[in-house]
């Protein structure tokens, strides 16, 4: 199965979320991998935004996973709770 390669916004706020959540829903169908080098903010919207996209890929079988996230990203997402919720790779 094809692997969909995205990169992630600078900035993943609110103003980002609804396109970017939107994006992720009509790629349900395959495995996505979301470069997330170029992160520069990411807040509270747009960390739940990644963690419920998580949940419902695996609830259809499929990943979704952050590749390269940045240093801002990580402490971001780990000061939030979110870090294990976006950024592992585990079952879920």
């Amino acid at each position: 199965m094809e692997m969909t390669r995205l990169s992630l916004p600078a900035v993943c706020d609110l103003a980002a979320t609804k396109p970017l959540a939107e994006l992720l829903a009509a790629l349900q169908t395959g495995h996505v991998e979301l470069d997330g080098s170029g992160v520069e903010r990411i807040s509270t919207p747009g960390a739940q935004a990644l963690a419920a996209a998580r949940f419902a890929y695996a609830s259809k079988g499929f990943q979704l996973t952050i590749s390269e996230p940045s240093e801002a990203m990580v402490l971001a997402l780990v000061e939030l709770g979110l870090g294990a919720a976006v950024l592992e790779d585990r079952a879920l």
